[in-house]
């Protein structure tokens, strides 16, 4: 299924800042846009930097949106209660992407390297 580029556009900011957010002491992100295949990254973002780091908040905005967008899922008051300025963008992107027939992967097992997918 092909997605909206309006959608699409929206997936892309607030997964960067997203991973802006993962870079608490700067550095940079590197996007990359792949062949997009069913089960291929049609999007890799890496976060690059010093004390990069994958927060268990951002972690849970994560759960919290693809949950919301799946089809048992809902917007109940209780989890959206742990959002906050800082990971709204986190719970907005896997909304979005869950909403579209995507899904997001998070690879933070290298040192000061996070790399986020957007998978078909």
């Amino acid at each position: 299924q092909d997605v909206d580029q309006g959608i699409r556009a929206k997936l892309v900011l607030n997964l960067v800042s997203t991973a802006a957010q993962a870079l608490p002491r700067g550095g940079s992100v590197l996007a990359q846009v792949g062949g997009g295949g069913v089960g291929e990254p049609t999007l890799t973002l890496t976060a690059m930097g010093e004390g990069a780091r994958f927060s268990e908040e951002l972690s849970q905005s994560f759960a919290i949106g693809a949950r919301a967008a799946s089809a048992t899922g809902s917007l109940d008051q209780a989890g959206l209660d742990g959002l906050d300025a800082r990971t709204i963008t986190a719970f907005f992107s896997a909304w979005l992407a869950g909403t579209a027939g995507l899904r997001i992967t998070v690879d933070a097992e290298a040192t000061g390297k996070i790399v986020f997918a957007l998978i078909r």
